[in-house]
């Protein structure tokens, strides 16, 4: 699980600084829930059938292992350069 959280944050962070213009914030949240619904198939995929995971478990283990929150990296006027 920590390496698993800790490349799907370094996904994140990156994905952040190239994209983190001000105008783009939706997407980048979008990009971030993304990422989360993978990491639940994911992790949802190595248990056994009968115990599948839910999202209030997922949501148990976003709290341990949480990932970085969308944030804007530039500002305006490094985005218009």
């Amino acid at each position: 699980m920590a390496k698993q959280r800790e490349w799907f944050a370094a996904v994140l962070r990156g994905h952040y600084g190239y994209y983190g213009s001000p105008h783009n914030y939706p997407a980048l949240n979008g990009f971030y829930r993304e990422v989360r619904r993978i990491w639940m198939l994911c992790l949802r995929r190595r248990g056994q059938k009968s115990r599948r995971m839910g999202w209030s478990e997922f949501e148990t283990l976003m709290a341990r292992f949480r990932l970085p929150v969308p944030h804007i990296t530039r500002t305006w006027a490094q985005a218009r350069i």
